[in-house]
Formats: C-alpha cells, structure tokens, sequence
C-alpha cells in the first residue's frame, strides 16, 4: 500500500466532533478496600470465590441470553451457565474492557480500566501500581490457585501474582511439545560441540515450528477443569477458604471442538469450511489494508459457510460449558455452591463481519464488547434476576470483595471498581453506571518511498445507559527504516493528526442495536448524548489528573510465548522495532468541536 503525505493527511484528518464532563468517582486500591471494610484485621473468610473467564465469547451466543444455535435450535450451547443464570444474577449490559486478551484481564483482576492500568500492548506486564484480587484475597486468608489455557495469561505479565499455585493447561500435544523446546533450548545454551550444537539449533526450530502449528488445535477445557477440581478437593482436605481463577481458551478460534460437537451443531454440513484460521483463511476474507483502516478485510466466505463457522463456534462454547458444568455439579453435590461466590463473564467477543471484519482485536463495536456477566451467590443475591444497568469487568473485584465480607457497602461504591451488588439488590437503578473501553492498535503500513511507517490508533468507547460515545485518534510515525529525508516529515505529519480527534460521535443503542455506521451522530445538542459526553470527559480528567494512569512494567522476552501468540493468530511486536512511547497513546479528555 502506497500513499502520499498529503494523501494521508487529507484522508486521516475529517470526520465529526464531540465533549465530555462528569463527576469523578475516588481511587481506592484494592488493598485499602480489604483493610477499611475489616476493622483491627480481616475476618476469617467463610465463603469461597469461584472466578471463570471465557475467552473469545459473545454474549448473544449463551442460551440465557437468547441465543438458539441456527441448524439444532433443540440443543442448548450453554446449559449450564443457563442454570447457573437461573440461579443468580444475570446482567445483560455488561462489557469488556476492549476486544483483546490481555488489557481484558489486566482489568478484570485488577479493577482497574485500561486508561488506568496501561497494560495495552502485548509487549507490556501489569506493573506493580495496582493490586490483584488474588493479592488481596491471598492477605485475608484465602487458599489462591489459578489455571490459564491462552498465552496472554501467562506469568510473564505480571498475573501470577497473589495465585500460590498459578499454572497453564495447554493440551497435551502442545504441553509435550513446549516441553521439548524448553530442554532443547537449555542443551543448547550448555553445549560447547559446534556439530551438537548445529544439529540442536535444527530441533529446536522444529519444536518451535510445532509449538505454532498445535496451539491452532489444541483442546484444553477438560485440563483447566480437572485442575480446578484438584485444587478444590485439596483445599476441602485441608479445611482452607478457597479462591480460584480459571481462563477457558476454547471458545477462541480456531473452532475446532470435538468431533461430536462439531457434529451436533451442523449435522448437514456438506461444505470445506472447518473452523481453523479464521482471520487469514483466504476462503474466508481477503486483506484489504486502506489508510484509514489498516486491518480491512473483503469477505469471500458464502452465507452457508459462515453459518457453519458460527455453528463449530456454538459447539466450542457448548463443549467449554460441559467442562465448567462438572465443576458446578461437583460443588452442588457437596453442598458447597451455595457458599461459594461464582462470577462467570468473558474477555471479549469475535466479529463475523457485522461491521465489515472478522475475528477481535480490530474494534470496539458491540459485537465484541459485549460479554456475559453472571454472579451467583443466592445467599444475598437472590436467584433468577436480571440486571439491565450497565456493568463493567473492572466492577469484577468490588463485587466479590462485598460478597465475601472483605469491603463495606458503601465504601465498595466509590472505587473505579464498583460493586454490583446494589444493582442486583434492587438497592440502586444503575442510570449512573458507565463503561469505558480502549483499544491501542499499532501497524506497520508501506511509504510511498518504499520504507515504513507505523500507523498508530486509539479508540474509545464509552457507554452510559443505553447512549454510546465512539472516539477515533490516529496518526501516521516514521518507523525505524525510515530515511533521514522523510523522518522531519512524517513526524510534523504524526503530531498533527495527533492533535484531534478523527471521530467523536454517539449513538442510542436501543433505538439502533445492530449499531448501523450511519446511525451515529456528530451532534450532541441530544440531552442524553450531551450528558453522556459530559461524563466522559470528567471521568478522563479526573484519571488523568489524578495521575492514576500507571507505567506499566515490560514483559519478559520468551520464544515460546512468541510462538504459541503467532499459532493463535497474533503477529509479533506491536512495535515493529520502535522504541515504546507510553505518553503517546494517553490522550487528553474528548472536547466536542
């Protein structure tokens, strides 16, 4: 791709406008939480806290939602989250963070939003600025383990901390293979024999090779539950409160559920589809980079053929919500569920070209945003009640922390995390309950002269009720190879596209729930949008001036890591070799032209 500088200015500057103001709700580390609700010193725990994280799942693909699978309308995708939803609490405007894995988690363990705890990039680790809730349950007393299936999960950014037993679940032809490559690497470093060394350097990219090529297929939600159910029984046998995380990275493509799922979910199916590579299949899309959209795709893939992708995507859920149904039932049976606090919820969604792409990371429409959130604990929640307020991950920690006696009502209600027991107590309506998501996306696109640029984008989206507030900034950067000649060049360009917003628009997502582009508006003479608007900005103030937005810390290099991210359809650096400049992607708050 080809483009002029005044090419690229002309065709990044245009667009619509947009304002904010808003009242700022005060920082209370989680820490601080656990020791003002605790008195001298933290009670001693009597609930356990089940925490289960879905990757890559909708919210309009669970039953409880809605959702009937298009070819076995008779076979449910979620009976077990359904009765879990039965049960609890169900909240049916709840979102994500952003529509990618790491920033997701980083908020939902912290509650912290991604403004706030930087961790935006996937060369980038949670600093030390914000506590975890596995810290903070670790300090009142709780027995703490966590199990990860995706590799955004792993130690190396920062979320092993305040876990005692934190371990991946990779199935066991990725896991061997990791294995391998971890032995081989280690015999390489300590061999001195030039030949040895030769022919272990010939392995080890082999192993590095399969790493790629399994984690596409690996099964990995029987794994995640079986050590779940371990560190539970350990936990009953040594009479320890207990707090577990567990991340089910099936759902996420490459949709390839076993055999009978796939099966009962599309029984007809005579196409090639198979649900593997989802985003680079050329019989699915076809990448078509603009300036303006540099992850812009064409769809090849014919209407049946996606209704089948979407059918392996029910089954990958379906066969996910078996696995986390054995946990359930297991603490049914025993009698403990009604004392264990359970939150389920997801880290974002995939598209299936409701707006033109496919897959995540791409953008902030609903598709992704939106996620399932359900909150059992009938003990004060009450069951089979649904909550239309809007919800957010980071309310995630505030929320268990009040379920489990560690933080004071009221005092829960002021942090950046904020429970959600009042909405599901009927105690609050919810109309001042808002979301905020962000996604940094940084590319490398092709210079007219033949050397590289880097496109550079942030957007926002933030939603009170049901008006949605999209933000658009992005700017064209000199990239390292670029020539001395042109650096002056791009760079004064890079600074003022920075400078203003590309898009600042709203839109009533009641009156428009597919999100129709041409719906959202520039204007905000509305009431409603104006006052969304107006909270945006000062909640982004007061962050900002607060100085909460924190540094985050790097993480550390791993090959493996590399290669399990390129399997499973992430490319490498965000960077492309450039120096990180975190100041650049923290915007100033919105202000409506």
């Amino acid at each position: 791709m080809r483009a002029t500088t005044g090419s690229i200015l002309f065709r990044l500057v245009s667009r619509v406008a947009v304002r904010v103001p808003l009242r700022v709700s005060r920082f209370v580390p989680l820490g601080v939480l656990l020791a003002a609700g605790c008195g001298e010193g933290p009670p001693e725990p009597e609930v356990n806290v089940l925490l289960i994280s879905l990757d890559s799942t909708r919210q309009d693909v669970l039953g409880c939602y809605g959702h009937r699978p298009t070819f076995a309308p008779e076979v449910a995708t979620s009976p077990s989250l359904d009765r879990l939803a039965a049960e609890g609490v169900r909240f049916t405007r709840a979102y994500a963070t952003t529509s990618w894995t790491l920033p997701a988690h980083a908020a939902l363990l912290t509650g912290q939003p991604d403004l706030v705890h930087g961790v935006e990039m996937q060369e980038l680790a949670l600093g030390t600025a914000h506590e975890t809730l596995a810290e903070t349950l670790a300090r009142a007393g709780y027995r703490t383990a966590g199990f990860y299936s995706g590799p955004f999960l792993d130690p190396r950014y920062g979320f092993a901390r305040g876990f005692a037993r934190y371990e991946a679940c990779y199935g066991p032809e990725l896991a061997d293979e990791i294995a391998r490559e971890a032995r081989l690497a280690r015999e390489l470093v300590g061999t001195e024999d030039a030949a040895r060394a030769e022919e272990l350097r010939g392995r080890l990219q082999e192993a590095r090779v399969g790493i790629e090529s399994l984690s596409h297929r690996d099964v990995s939600s029987a794994l995640v539950t079986g050590r779940v159910l371990e560190e539970i029984a350990a936990a009953r046998g040594a009479g320890e409160p207990w707090f577990v995380f567990a991340h089910y990275f099936d759902p996420h493509y490459d949709y390839t559920p076993p055999e009978r799922y796939a099966e009962e979910f599309d029984p007809k199916y005579a196409g090639s589809e198979h649900g593997a590579d989802l985003t680079t299949s050329p019989s699915i899309s076809v990448w078509r980079p603009t300036l303006e959209d540099p992850n812009a795709c064409e769809r090849v893939i014919s209407d049946r053929d996606l209704a089948h992708v979407r059918a392996l995507y029910d089954a990958e859920v379906r066969w996910t919500d078996d696995q986390i149904g054995r946990i359930l039932d297991d603490l049914r049976a025993r009698g403990e569920l009604d004392r264990t606090v359970v939150v389920v919820t997801a880290d974002h969604g995939d598209e299936f070209f409701e707006h033109g792409n496919v897959g995540h990371r791409k953008s902030l429409f609903e598709e992704v945003l939106r996620v399932p959130l359900l909150v059992r604990f009938p003990e004060r929640l009450g069951a089979g009640k649904t909550v239309d307020a809007v919800a957010s991950l980071v309310d995630v920690p505030a929320t268990v922390l009040e379920l489990t006696g560690l933080a004071e009502p009221g005092l829960a209600g002021e942090t950046a995390s904020r429970s959600l027991v009042p909405l599901a107590t009927g105690a609050r309506d919810g109309r001042d309950r808002f979301a905020l998501g962000r996604l940094i996306t940084r590319l490398s696109i092709d210079h007219e002269s033949g050397a590289k640029a880097l496109y550079n984008a942030v957007e926002e989206a933030f939603v009170l009720g049901p008006i949605k507030v999209r933000r658009l900034r992005r700017w064209i950067a000199p990239a390292p190879s670029t020539p001395p000649e042109l650096h002056g060049e791009l760079q004064a360009l890079a600074e003022r596209q920075r400078a203003a917003d590309a898009l600042l628009a709203w839109i009533d997502l009641d009156l428009h729930p597919g999100e129709e582009l041409e719906q959202y508006s520039g204007d905000f003479a509305d009431p409603r949008a104006r006052a969304a608007l107006d909270r945006f900005r000062e909640l982004y103030s007061g962050w900002l001036a607060e100085r909460r937005r924190s540094r985050p810390g790097r993480a550390a290099s791993d090959e493996v890591q590399s290669r399990l991210l390129s399997g499973f359809g992430y490319g490498g650096s965000d960077e492309d070799g450039a120096p990180l400049v975190f100041e650049r992607f923290t915007l100033p708050p919105p202000e409506a032209r």
